[in-house]
């Protein structure tokens, strides 16, 4: 399952959204290494979110709600992922 983050400035998660890839069609356990795969993901802002700075974090979760073990750039293991940020005004 994937989990798209919004934090904002202070690391507090302002909301999330998961989702399953594909609606199950193509479980994360049968990726191959090294592969890319493309995927969009919506998340809904909430009204009452004040101007800030947010990032979006991605988290890959197991249905027992475990934590998969992402990795940077670098190859260094992370638990989430920063993939970019949305400022509001």
């Amino acid at each position: 399952l994937f989990q798209t983050e919004i934090v904002n400035s202070h690391g507090d998660v302002v909301t999330s959204s998961t989702v399953d890839p594909f609606n199950g069609g193509l479980e994360t356990g049968h990726w191959l290494p090294e592969a890319t795969v493309r995927m969009g993901q919506s998340v809904i802002l909430p009204a009452r979110l004040g101007p800030d700075t947010y990032i979006v974090r991605l988290r890959v979760r197991f249905a027992d709600a475990r934590d998969a073990r992402l990795a940077d750039a670098e190859g260094n293991p992370q638990d989430s992922i920063d993939v970019g940020k949305i400022d509001v005004r």
